[in-house]
């Protein structure tokens, strides 16, 4: 990978009405720093993620790249909700990967299709090759 690029693999989820509060969970980091400060860790699902904060923006940041598992989006729901004091009601809820630079070199990036329990589908989250 070219130590240069920076862009994180996230689920971005929006809370309440329309698009005022903002979840992120980064399953994967690459030199990006989140919005904000950072106002604490948690371990949920078996990862331990740095959580961080900014009015409106909230973003979990996993410690480790996750490249497949399970996503216990109650389990960010309820905390986000008590760190806040907000009733996270889901409006919206999506997984890609933001690109902020590629240090003016061809990258490739590579999603695997999304699975569900049950699904025949793979189960990569998503991941970075330098091209």
């Amino acid at each position: 990978m070219n130590s240069t690029c920076i862009s994180n693999g996230a689920f971005d989820v929006w809370i309440g009405d329309g698009t005022s509060n903002e979840l992120m969970i980064w399953t994967d980091n690459k030199n990006q720093v989140p919005a904000g400060s950072k106002v604490g860790t948690v371990t949920l699902g078996g990862y331990t993620y740095d959580v961080w904060h900014s009015s409106g923006y909230t973003a979990y940041v996993s410690q480790v790249t996750q490249k497949s598992g399970t996503m216990p989006l109650a389990s960010f729901f309820n905390d986000m909700s008590k760190r806040l004091d907000l009733e996270a009601t889901t409006w919206q809820v999506e997984y890609g990967v933001e690109v902020v630079s590629t240090g003016n070199t061809k990258q490739r990036f590579v999603l695997g299709r999304p699975s569900r329990p049950g699904s025949p589908y793979g189960e990569s989250l998503g991941r970075h090759d330098s091209a």
